[in-house]
């Protein structure tokens, strides 16, 4: 199965059935807003909101850098420490950790946006 996410006009920090389906089964997107910083050195929760999934296809976001740049968040599991930033959930939370060795160290990372895609 490939899965190519459809790409929606707007953004909803509800839950948007996004037109496609994988395995017969709606796929939904939701935006996750977190505003404020972001702790190093710890995995960051952020509840998500959303009641039930079965699957989660595809977690990814932005953060903001105190000089005003955007820097990307990507989906990696929970294990392993060759990471500098890393974005997750479970059943309540949107995880974004911030790795203790972040190259970035002294600058202020906040704000984080997660576009989460899933089927019920």
């Amino acid at each position: 199965m490939t899965y190519y996410p459809h790409t929606l006009t707007s953004i909803s920090t509800t839950a948007q059935p996004t037109g496609d389906h994988v395995n017969g089964k709606p796929v939904y997107r939701k935006i996750v807003k977190h505003t404020g910083n972001l702790t190093i050195s710890t995995a960051n929760a952020v509840a998500h909101g959303i009641s039930s999934f079965s699957k989660i296809l595809r977690i990814e976001g932005t953060m903001l850098r105190s000089n005003g740049a955007t820097l990307p968040l990507e989906w990696h599991d929970r294990t392993g420490t060759n990471f500098q930033s890393r974005v997750y959930a479970d059943a309540t939370n949107v995880y974004i950790d911030i790795a203790a060795a972040w190259t970035g160290a002294g600058n202020v990372l906040s704000d984080p946006w997660i576009v989460i895609d899933y089927v019920i």
